[in-house]
């Protein structure tokens, strides 16, 4: 063991030669029974090996990423304590985990990464002018493994059973140190993101599409940090999502690629080893889709014919299929036919496309919504507060009878009604209704409305149910179609991420030996073929079928459309694997194939909703030209305000009005301080802390609020740094503070130092003024909240407002709508309370 410590340290690798000299610790106490003591001489000299090698390991990380005397010195106490933690008996798992990923944030720049592309390689051999080299270097691989040792060790330091206050001491360490590492990654990536975005002509011509730019610079090294690579489909959804869309191509980018076409291949040279490029089933069909998606022609065609027509007859075949699982002695009458699809296909033309039949068909979903209500709440309220029905419930007797027998009978009826539902359905429990069962529902309710238990019951049985009814109001079905979407996409992420971990496994780097070079020779281009084929099943055939959003009804439609075709094309399939693959393996692959194949009309129509997304013309009933952002007039004006859509801002794309308002699939604001005053109460309740789960909520409130911050760094505070280069404009610098949250609160600032007044709007005070007030910010206060069903927002302004003039604040109101439609505010009734004029010093404007 102290042999192998030596060579570690000769090799740098200190966390390593800490783990061999704790094992050597344990063997001489091993061999010193019954003493269970490791000779002095031994203990002193082990000791001493472990001294140093803890203060290379920290002076040495310290050094490498530039910390302060202050970090050094905690991080150096950071690794005394982990080694002590792991010299212990048996050791600890958490601390070695932790302890190596900072030996690899110190080692990793000394590995060089690089990929032998022999296919590449060979072929550029036969292409005059195309000489490609057999090693590719992968420049970023060591930063980003680093990121991730570092993730892994703020993981792992949650897992250490020291203080709470330990903790926090030491995983500030960690975030300074994960931030210096961020910043190195920022300053090799980012350069080559934004060179990739050039060349693909991903380049704004505005103001407001320069901010969308650098919001899609941001995201796309988000995802790179996250994931540690970038795939094609990433790329196309953060597209998707942003303002800076792809125009309508045009004659020449049907041939040589639209702007996702070309930046797949300037990033696959600017990125290599970290961009992935599209399979050719995705690029494709993106490619295909383009005629229709992207030029009025085809938009016509989707619009009033693919569309209605097709969500017409998927609703009546899905009607049709679910009339064939009931049981019936006769077939019933198919929808699905020609005539029908016609009919309906034509109502849902008119009303998505005519006001008078958005009209009528609002006016018939309101009636409906009205007379259900009437039915079964209005009607019922109002005949209770009928005045002789009044004074009927009102008498002693009624309300006798009410409390001590009707209320009883139902609450005990209500345990009792799942059971005889069930003894319905299944013929061999006869259960019939009687007179001993009408007692047993009369004692069951007696027992829960009669007694303190019961009675307690009843009220948190109550409170449960009103608050998933609440729920339940709050749009079921959509917020349970966005959770499912949501949950499917993150597994198929996840599973990426694991084919991604197996392909570093297999990248080269200098100094590794001559068994393993070859061995990974030979397993990365077997690999690389069963990735791909991997990555077609479960995308394609896989995911669609069992995601029920994307099943039924598409895959179930798809699976009767196939079935006439399956004899012709198994046998094609089979014919065509015999010929490479023997039977053994053909057999199996073929049928698992035609199982899974109707999962490509989920894929195609899924894949072709995303496609059409990201063409900005199909966005303009909803989004206005990006040029009219500067002539947005202000609050006031009397004129029509600039639409905008609400950007995506939580971790898995919700938007601020997801983030507050409750639901199942929304709410991570107010769940996040019910959880964390759920804790506070059993702490008070037990009388003793629980500071690791206070510590995990804390965390998640954290996470959210750093959304936040992240959203109005990049929508708000960058767009008024922007107006700072105007030579027009007085704003000289921008600082954003900390963010506050509550429930269903946001309260968001922005400190603005303006210049001297020369618009000539008015005095120049900075004269009258003391040094002091001229070194004052005015501060410009923002606070979200939602109120539903929207989302709402306030504006404050603390300083001498008159110190900036009218043109300068018709800039940040034209910002701040933005990034107030940008959260999801209603801009029509927004008013955003600025001065348009020169104000008394020291004013305070709000405006609710």
């Amino acid at each position: 063991a102290i042999g192998c410590a030596q060579r570690a340290d000769f090799d740098g690798r200190f966390a390593a030669e800490l783990g061999f000299l704790a094992d050597a610790r344990r063997l001489a106490q091993r061999m010193s029974r019954p003493a269970r003591c490791a000779p002095a001489a031994v203990d002193m000299a082990i000791a001493e090996r472990e001294r140093e090698a803890e203060e290379h390991l920290a002076d040495l990380l310290a050094a490498k990423w530039k910390l302060d005397s202050a970090t050094a010195s905690e991080l150096r106490q950071l690794v005394e304590r982990l080694a002590a933690e792991d010299r212990r008996r048996f050791g600890s798992a958490p601390a070695r985990t932790l302890i190596l990923c900072l030996e690899q944030a110190l080692s990793e720049n000394r590995s060089d990464y690089y990929r032998l592309r022999f296919g590449r390689w060979l072929f550029s051999l036969v292409t005059p002018g195309r000489r490609r080299r057999l090693l590719e270097p992968l420049p970023f691989q060591s930063l980003l493994k680093a990121l991730r040792a570092m993730e892994t060790a703020r993981a792992r330091l949650e897992e250490m059973p020291w203080p709470i206050t330990d903790l926090e001491r030491f995983a500030r360490v960690l975030e300074k140190l994960t931030y210096r590492v961020n910043a190195r990654v920022d300053e090799q990536i980012m350069p080559r993101v934004k060179q990739a975005m050039r060349k693909a002509d991903f380049v704004p011509r505005d103001h407001r599409e320069n901010i969308a730019a650098q919001k899609m610079e941001l995201e796309l090294l988000d995802v790179i940090k996250q994931r540690r690579h970038l795939k094609f489909t990433d790329v196309r959804d953060i597209v998707a999502r942003n303002i800076l869309r792809l125009p309508d191509p045009t004659l020449s980018e049907f041939f040589r690629g639209d702007r996702l076409a070309r930046f797949d291949r300037t990033a696959a040279d600017a990125l290599p080893g970290v961009y992935r490029p599209g399979e050719i089933y995705i690029k494709g069909l993106q490619q295909l889709s383009a005629p229709l998606f992207g030029t009025g022609p085809g938009r016509v065609v989707s619009r009033y014919v693919l569309v209605p027509f097709g969500v017409a007859y998927l609703v009546l075949k899905s009607i049709d299929l679910l009339l064939e699982l009931l049981p019936q002695d006769e077939k019933l009458v198919q929808l699905a036919t020609f005539t029908d699809v016609m009919l309906l296909g034509g109502l849902v033309n008119i009303v998505m496309h005519t006001g008078i039949g958005r009209h009528i068909a609002l006016s018939l979903w309101r009636g409906l919504v009205a007379l259900l209500r009437f039915v079964f709440y209005d009607g019922l309220s109002r005949l209770m507060r009928w005045p002789p029905m009044a004074e009927l419930l009102s008498t002693g007797i009624v309300r006798g009878l009410g409390r001590n027998v009707v209320q009883p009978l139902l609450i005990g009826t209500l345990p009792l009604a799942p059971i005889i539902l069930l003894a319905v359905f299944v013929e061999e429990v006869p259960i019939e209704p009687g007179l001993w069962l009408a007692g047993l529902a009369f004692a069951l309710g007696t027992l829960a409305r009669n007694t303190p238990a019961g009675r307690r019951f009843l009220d948190n049985l109550s409170t449960r149910v009103g608050l998933y009814l609440r729920r339940l109001n709050q749009a079921l079905f959509i917020g349970l179609i966005q959770s499912l979407l949501a949950f499917f996409k993150e597994v198929t992420r996840s599973f990426s991420q694991l084919l991604h971990r197996v392909d570093e496994a297999l990248i080269h780097h200098l100094g590794e030996r001559v068994p393993s070079l070859v061995l990974k020779a030979v397993l990365a281009p077997l690999w690389r073929f069963a990735e791909a084929l991997i990555q077609f099943y479960v995308t394609v055939l896989v995911e669609p079928q069992v995601n029920p959003v994307k099943h039924f009804p598409i895959v179930s439609i798809g699976h009767k459309l196939l079935l006439p075709f399956l004899p012709a094309i198994t046998a094609a399939f089979v014919d065509i694997s015999q010929s490479v693959l023997p039977k053994v393996i053909a057999y199996p692959l073929v049928t698992l194939t035609i199982v899974l194949l109707p999962g490509l009309f989920g894929f195609f129509v899924w894949e072709l909703k995303e496609n059409w997304k990201l063409y900005q013309a199909n966005h303009r009933e909803g989004l206005a030209d990006a040029s009219q952002a500067d002539q947005a007039p202000p609050a006031g004006d009397g004129a029509e305000p600039l639409p905008v859509e609400p950007a995506a801002v939580g971790p898995h794309g919700e938007s601020v009005r997801t983030l507050m308002s409750r639901g199942f699939h929304a709410g991570a604001l107010p769940k996040g301080f019910d959880r964390l005053r759920k804790v506070i109460r059993e702490e008070m309740r037990d009388q003793q802390p629980y500071p690791q789960r206070l510590r995990r909520v804390q965390r998640h409130l954290e996470e959210v609020k750093h959304a936040f911050c992240v959203f109005f760094e990049r929508e708000f505070t960058f767009a008024l740094r922007e107006r700072c280069r105007d030579p027009n404009c007085i704003l000289q610098r921008v600082e954003t503070g900390t963010p506050r949250i509550a429930t269903n609160l946001v309260e968001l600032a922005v400190d603005i130092y303006p210049g001297a007044r020369r618009d000539g709007g008015g005095p120049d005070l900075s004269a009258q003024m003391t040094e002091e007030q001229r070194a004052a910010p005015l501060t410009l206060g923002i606070r979200i909240f939602y109120r539903a069903p929207r989302v709402r927002v306030e504006t404050a302004l603390r300083g001498h407002t008159e110190r900036i003039g009218p043109y300068c604040w018709s800039l940040i109101a034209a910002d701040l709508r933005l990034f107030a439609g940008r959260a999801g505010a209603d801009l029509k009734s927004l008013d955003l309370g600025l001065p348009a004029a020169p104000a008394e010093p020291g004013q305070l404007r709000a405006v609710a």
